[in-house]
């Protein structure tokens, strides 16, 4: 174990021990997971660590991972390398919430604000609620996903590939704007010790990577993406071949629907029109957008239907918001999905 806690509360690393001359040091120190007291350890053929005075000590399902509590000491050796205020494992108010590491306000910084850095999985509701918890006592939530997590799993597709449904639904609440860098995905980045931002594409893959420091992203970016507008206009849509048995994939929507393909079989169905009947060129279109909730055919055929009745795009948007065809959530915006299907639309029509 890397890192222990002082009688106080303050992390120590095993290798700042040495550096600062402290292992003869009468200190106690104790476990970031199970609190027990723990000893310092090393030797010719043994690195710094802590370990447990008791050997047959589990901490599977209790506390954070090494990788967690390292790197909130990082984030916040870094920080205060840059004379900001901070605290690990600081507790809320009416102690509901406890920031994995607390910035007080101050210059360069609009508000007070917490770091919380996410290893293990967690619902997109738990993520909202704890944005909503401390959002009543003004604090603001800088998220940063461990890249050696689950969370990473979007740079495991073959090159080319999208990522799948399972993988975007993850990552999804975790999106933010930047202005002229795009959609982006904030991770802490372990070999580096620093933060790297993923820009991803309108389908979710990764397309370009920055990496900076904590404090400025903080100051430099993080702000920036809470004001940000959508600048879109470069979206690409994306096709791949058609079904090699075309017939059959009609009839596999036909016979057994997914949630979202049985929405858009009665919608079909009210305005008296047929799958069958749509120019199979359409079926090339079976992307799905970070933010939508059908792939890109689905939203074809709807234009398709509604603009033979007569309707204009914004009438036709109009509806899809309606009927919650998109993820409404920030940094999506209305702006964003008419870009993207105005872009679809024409991509469709010059191909």
């Amino acid at each position: 174990m890397d890192i222990a806690q002082t009688s106080e509360g303050r992390y120590v690393r095993a290798s700042d021990i040495v550096q600062l001359g402290l292992v003869q040091s009468a200190k106690k120190w104790y476990c970031p997971h199970c609190k027990q007291a723990v000893f310092f350890k090393m030797g010719p053929q043994t690195r710094p660590h802590f370990a447990h005075f008791h050997q047959k000590v589990d901490h599977r399902g209790m506390g954070e991972s090494d990788l967690h509590q390292e790197a909130k000491f990082l984030i916040a050796q870094q920080l205060q390398s840059e004379h900001f205020t901070c605290q690990l494992e600081y507790p809320i108010e009416d102690k509901a919430r406890r920031a994995d590491v607390f910035v007080n306000q101050q210059s360069g910084i609009a508000e007070d604000l917490t770091i919380e850095i996410q290893y293990s999985p967690i619902a997109g509701k738990a993520v909202v609620a704890r944005q909503v918890d401390y959002g009543i006592f003004g604090i603001a939530v800088v998220w940063l996903l461990g890249y050696q997590s689950d969370y990473a799993s979007i740079f495991k597709s073959p090159k080319g590939v999208n990522p799948k449904a399972s993988v975007v639904n993850r990552l999804r609440p975790f999106i933010i704007q930047i202005p002229d860098f795009g959609l982006c995905l904030p991770y802490w980045y372990e070999d580096k010790q620093c933060v790297m931002l993923v820009h991803i594409d309108v389908y979710g893959k990764a397309v370009r990577k920055m990496m900076m420091k904590v404090p400025k992203y903080i100051t430099d970016f993080y702000f920036q993406s809470k004001t940000a507008a959508a600048d879109n206009q470069g979206i690409k849509i994306e096709t791949t071949s058609l079904p090699k048995n075309v017939h059959r994939f009609i009839q596999s929507i036909l016979v057994s629907p997914n949630q979202y393909e049985k929405r858009l079989l009665d919608f079909l169905y009210l305005h008296s029109k047929y799958i069958q009947h749509f120019n199979h060129r359409i079926f090339s279109y079976r992307h799905q957008a970070i933010f939508a909730k059908h792939v890109d055919w689905h939203f074809l055929v709807i234009y398709q239907v509604l603009a033979e009745q007569g309707q204009t795009l914004t009438e036709i948007l109009s509806y899809m918001y309606d009927h919650e065809c998109f993820y409404d959530q920030a940094p999506f915006t209305k702006e964003m999905f008419q870009t993207y299907i105005q872009a679809l639309i024409d991509h469709y029509d010059l191909s």
